[in-house]
């Protein structure tokens, strides 16, 4: 548990593993990029014997003076994932929900349930398998996305578009949410309480937003999928296979990191290794990344 001003943040982990290499995750990022940087690559980030990446799925976990915050709802577990590359994401069995437990909060005692954006990594937890239905994991929160992320994958299932990793994720993530009035497209800039702010950074996915605490975003960036990989906070310009427009999801990124950078804001991303959060530094040539103490 890190303690933030007014606010816990406790981080409730699924699972981390090698996942892939960079150029694989993100195909245009140089090589010799890589050799220049492997310095801050430790085995918690890359994987030295594979050259894969170490990606972490987690969710964070905000205690404000008024309510419990849950960001990101990672994969979940029991979902069933029939294409090939995301056999590991696939019938998951993991004990998420004791170590959520372990935090303080019982499901029924989260506030709001604030999903970054909608791929099936991001609000998996958002519902579970009970009595051969799928319903809402935490019953007495009020879910939030920003309205054009909810408005983009309602569409994705009228038009019958093909969604890759995402098929059948609206169904059984977002649909029983909908369903019983719990699920809410919100505006850029909305506010869950005073100094808890929501703001569109588009790209990523249409709708894809970070959260922002404290006056003005000073302590904290909840960044989910701005960022995948240590190495985008040295080259923001190279992006991931899964960012449905690679040029604004850039642009958002460099954006985000000019506002951040050598301010007191810890950046708190949805995949890096541990030890997972830390704060985004001007050099002369951008940005560098300063992990948290471990």
């Amino acid at each position: 548990m890190l303690k933030l001003g007014p606010y816990e943040i406790h981080r409730i982990e699924e699972v981390a593993f090698p996942y892939a290499g960079y150029p694989a995750l993100i195909p245009d990022m140089p090589a010799e990029l890589l050799e220049e940087h492997r310095n801050i690559l430790t085995p918690h980030q890359l994987q030295p014997e594979t050259e894969r990446i170490v990606l972490s799925f987690h969710s964070w976990l905000i205690r404000t003076p008024r309510h419990w915050i849950l960001v990101d709802t990672c994969i979940g577990n029991h979902k069933i994932y029939e294409r090939k590359e995301l056999a590991a994401f696939s019938q998951l069995d993991t004990a998420y929900m004791a170590r959520l437990r372990g935090a303080g909060p019982r499901p029924e005692d989260i506030d709001y349930v604030f999903c970054t954006h909608l791929h099936f990594d991001h609000c998996g937890w958002n519902t579970s398998f009970v009595d051969g239905r799928w319903q809402p994991t935490f019953p007495n929160a009020r879910y939030l996305c920003h309205r054009k992320e909810l408005e983009h994958w309602t569409g994705m299932q009228e038009s019958n578009y093909e969604m890759g990793p995402n098929s059948g994720v609206f169904e059984t993530n977002v649909e029983p949410l909908i369903d019983r009035g719990l699920l809410e497209g919100v505006e850029d800039g909305y506010e869950i309480e005073d100094g808890v702010r929501l703001r569109l950074a588009a790209g990523h996915t249409p709708g894809h937003t970070v959260l922002e605490l404290g006056k003005d975003g000073s302590l904290g960036l909840f960044s989910g999928d701005l960022l995948h990989a240590v190495l985008q906070v040295y080259a923001p310009q190279h992006v991931t296979v899964f960012c449905n427009d690679g040029k604004a999801a850039a642009a958002t990124r460099q954006k985000t990191l000019e506002r951040i950078a050598d301010r007191s804001t810890l950046l708190f991303p949805a995949h890096f290794g541990h030890p997972h959060y830390g704060r985004v530094e001007s050099t002369a040539s951008g940005f560098r990344f300063a992990f948290a103490p471990s």
